[in-house]
């Protein structure tokens, strides 16, 4: 199996890989498109496509990929154009889903859940979030793009201990240096 974590905004974050070995993590930039809705959402349905592309073709027989999200939060102030943007992100992601070819199975998660998941705590600030997959080892961007992309790690081990429990205990040692986490 392949898992993919995301963390959906106009900066996405991507972390995917197999349960047993330690996942790519990345982050993604929607170019600047104002109010343009149609240049967001085609943005993202290309990336969306080419991701599961990829990843379909890493896949040996049997294997399935599933995706593990956040559900877009708005931050207090948003505007339409935005708020339109960030909701059509989970709609856009789980059509190409269902449309691709490859096996794929979807889950969609809380922020808090994605935040204890990888700290501990539902409420921990993205700094928190970012030295907890340091410290698990995964290589993250720079800057901000290093936030995004540790929830999108977290997200991908919420999938790991839905789909893939026997690989849990490796990741809770790596997160919490021998102590095993109980959700």
């Amino acid at each position: 199996m392949i898992i993919v974590g995301l963390d959906m905004a106009t900066q996405t974050g991507v972390c995917y890989g197999r349960p047993d070995t330690t996942p790519h993590a990345e982050s993604v930039r929607a170019p600047v498109t104002g109010k343009d809705l149609g240049e967001f959402g085609s943005f993202y349905w290309s990336y969306f496509n080419q991701l599961f592309d990829r990843l379909a073709q890493r896949l040996q027989p049997g294997e399935t990929i599933t995706v593990c999200y956040e559900a877009p939060i708005l931050p207090g102030q948003t505007n339409l154009s935005t708020t339109r943007k960030l909701h059509g992100l989970g709609v856009l992601l789980e059509t190409a889903i269902r449309l691709h070819p490859a096996p794929i199975s979807v889950y969609e998660c809380h922020l808090s859940s994605i935040k204890k998941e990888l700290t501990g705590k539902g409420g921990a600030d993205k700094g928190m979030m970012v030295l907890a997959a340091r410290r698990a080892g995964i290589d993250l961007p720079q800057g901000s793009e290093a936030m995004d992309a540790a929830d999108a790690f977290a997200a991908w081990l919420i999938a790991v201990r839905l789909c893939t429990p026997e690989h849990q205990r490796l990741w809770d040692q790596r997160i919490w240096g021998g102590k095993v986490w109980k959700n």
